[in-house]
């Protein structure tokens, strides 16, 4: 809670830049001494509470499985138990969902902060504006996810090439 006045501080900056103002690095901790930043404060807690929503949602949706393996697993955890409970079912679609909201939360956060920032708009005014805004451009987030997905795809089998070859180079070696 206490970074978000430093994000917005630096979202300030950017936005000085672009309109060829004279930048100061200074200006980026600027909020903490307004009362903008107690605003900027309370869209974090408001974020924090559509956070927990989005989980009980996911969680909801899916059965409570989850969280039932969940608190199984902190209790294997807090009595030293060697092994944990097995995953339950749902629980692939249950992180697919979360990672889906999760996505659409951080494009209706990312226009949400700038609205509070930069249109200087009331909390749930901002929060609202960003809802529709990630509704609108609910497409790219989802191509943005397909993306991620397949550049981690691709990501995990360059890794693995890569070590394979040092394992190769290694035995070779020795």
């Amino acid at each position: 809670l206490l970074l978000l006045p430093l994000h917005a501080g630096y979202l300030r900056l950017i936005d000085a830049v672009e309109h060829e103002m004279p930048p100061r690095v200074a200006s980026i901790f600027s909020l903490y001494g307004k009362k903008e930043a107690w605003k900027v404060i309370g869209y974090g807690l408001a974020l924090i509470v559509c956070y927990v929503i989005a989980i009980a949602i996911a969680v909801a949706t899916t059965g409570g499985g989850v969280a039932r393996w969940y608190i199984e697993t902190l209790n294997a955890r807090t009595n030293h138990l060697v092994s944990a409970p097995a995953l339950p079912d749902g629980f692939g679609i249950t992180i697919v969902l979360m990672f889906v909201l999760f996505v659409f939360l951080m494009g209706a956060h990312s226009i949400a902060l700038n609205q509070i920032v930069q249109r200087r708009r009331g909390v749930f005014a901002a929060i609202g504006d960003g809802i529709i805004g990630a509704l609108k451009n609910l497409l790219p987030l989802l191509m943005f996810v397909v993306g991620a997905v397949l550049a981690s795809v691709v990501a995990a089998i360059g890794f693995f090439f890569i070590a394979m070859l040092f394992g190769l180079i290694g035995k070779l070696i020795s």
